[in-house]
């Protein structure tokens, strides 16, 4: 278990994850969440006006770290995630994607680069892509230090993947 506590008690890491049509993995993206070696979070899921059986895989979690939502029209993923923004607690907000897995110590991980340097303000991680069958057909190779990065934005390259930030 991590040992990166808020000094004031307040809760340490909101994990974000809106939903949509997302049935087949939506268990396992919360079960990989649950399955972290962090135990100081919450999990905020909005089930995003789904047409399939999600909100009904969401709504059988009987655990008090996750915070449902349930919106009545469909928002869309960024104005599903910035109205979980609004009710997250953490000191710490990372992403989880529905249709994604987070690796095990994902969590810990970011988390020790804040530890590491309290200077940061954001971290993200690479990211391995596997197919519906869930078999790993590539993974990711972004830079990882200060000048890589300015270059990539500076030419109009993002080389972060949204659902891997930590703030």
């Amino acid at each position: 278990t991590l040992s990166c506590k808020n000094m004031n008690g307040a809760l340490l890491l909101s994990v974000i994850m809106p939903a949509y049509n997302c049935e087949r993995f939506v268990r396992q993206a919360i079960e990989s969440v649950l399955a972290q070696d962090v135990e100081d979070f919450e999990l905020l899921v909005a089930d995003d006006c789904s047409k399939d059986g999600t909100k009904a895989i969401i709504d059988s979690y009987n655990d008090q770290r996750i915070k449902r939502f349930h919106n009545q029209n469909n928002r869309g993923y960024l104005e599903a995630s910035n109205l979980l923004m609004k009710q997250a607690r953490g000191k710490f907000v990372v992403f989880q994607d529905a249709d994604d897995a987070a690796a095990p110590g994902r969590f810990s991980r970011l988390l020790k680069a804040f530890e590491d340097d309290p200077q940061l303000y954001a971290v993200s991680s690479d990211v391995a892509r596997i197919d519906e069958n869930g078999t790993l057909i590539g993974r990711s190779d972004f830079p990882m230090l200060h000048d890589d990065l300015y270059h990539h934005f500076k030419n109009y390259r993002n080389p972060i993947v949204g659902s891997s930030i930590m703030f």
